[in-house]
């Protein structure tokens, strides 16, 4: 098949061209439609272009480590084109190298639930919560934002703006579970005990089997206090939610909290068995564990987190934060081997 020039064609056309080319006429049919949406907002400069041909041309040829080097110059030149991330993707699996293919193909199904879906990748295991609470200031792409801003604005510690928006509704917020953990997330530092805890059981009551639900009022009773109350709810979300590292992680830190610490590392132990890809969890689990005083489990969880962080573009807070943690415990992160 000949290369289209990319010049001579419309970005979406291009992109088109650039995913069949990838995945064959097998798989065309599962993706181009999702391509069509994803690409009429790309406009590629055409420096990245010209690498991206070249690395489809040596990807047919038979040589996917020209293919990597072509396709890592396009996504240095361009890295908001997700076709360049999944192409660098199969080209790293094509060479046999399963984790920097996986890694690449994560970065591009990051950019879109759509295209997630597509390949078969689940990069948002948080449910509407974004991420947990503990990663404010973490990479914003990340954390899909589900209730129009408004999680954002907790995260930032605007609680009084959160409550405004809520109770005057300014953007149609309509009382629901989601609504009222959000203000009950806002209520409880502003000393507003009892109000945060009537909200927190009405949100439990309309939605007691939800795991963002379960897991979100667990965080708020555990820092009221209440640990009676978030011990059982984080049990129900393993219960129910077995599937989820965050479940496992947040049961840990319950159980930590009520000192019961031997069941406390089993929790993470089973976290750790399900963080996979997520390098947002493995720092949790990381800081989770230092705090128990655990250091060589510790450090093996912050290794693993720079290990398997993408992008150094889009995980910059959280390589900065796993390197500090890693210097506190005596390691050099300069001897760490980059991934991208």
């Amino acid at each position: 098949m000949t290369v289209p020039n990319p010049m001579a064609l419309s970005s979406w056309e291009f992109g088109l061209r650039l995913i069949a080319a990838l995945i064959g006429g097998a798989l065309l049919g599962r993706v181009a439609w999702v391509w069509l949406e994803i690409a009429r907002d790309v406009r590629r400069m055409p420096q990245a272009a010209h690498h991206a041909q070249a690395g489809l041309t040596a990807l047919r040829a038979g040589d996917p480590r020209e293919a990597i080097r072509c396709l890592r110059i396009a996504t240095g030149i361009y890295p908001a084109d997700l076709s360049l991330w999944a192409a660098l993707g199969y080209a790293h699996l094509e060479a046999g190298d399963e984790l920097h293919g996986m890694q690449a193909l994560s970065a591009a199904a990051r950019g879109s639930r759509t295209l997630a879906a597509a390949l078969g990748l689940e990069t948002h295991p948080y449910g509407p919560f974004l991420q947990p609470q503990e990663l404010a200031g973490l990479p914003v792409r990340l954390r899909p934002d589900r209730e129009m801003g408004l999680w954002l604005t907790i995260l930032r510690g605007e609680y009084d703006l959160a409550l405004e928006l809520i109770d005057h509704h300014r953007f149609g917020y309509e009382s629901s579970a989601l609504t009222e953990l959000c203000r009950a997330t806002c209520l409880l530092p502003l000393g507003r005990e009892d109000e945060a805890l009537a909200s927190l059981a009405l949100a439990v009551s309309r939605d007691p089997h939800d795991a963002s639900v379960l897991y979100q009022a667990g965080v708020v009773y555990r820092a009221a206090g209440r640990l009676d109350h978030a011990r059982e709810l984080h049990e129900r979300l393993v219960y129910r939610h077995a599937q989820f590292a965050l479940s496992h992680y947040a049961l840990g830190r319950t159980l930590a909290a009520c000192d019961d610490l031997d069941a406390a590392k089993r929790c993470y132990d089973r976290a750790q068995n399900l963080a996979g890809l997520h390098p947002e969890l493995w720092l949790l689990i990381g800081e989770a564990r230092q705090a128990l005083g655990d250091r060589p489990a510790a450090a093996e969880a912050f290794w693993e987190a720079l290990r398997v962080a993408g992008p150094p573009r889009e995980y910059a807070a959280l390589i900065a934060r796993v390197s500090d943690r890693l210097r506190h415990l005596g390691h050099r992160t300069t001897d760490a081997e980059p991934l991208t």
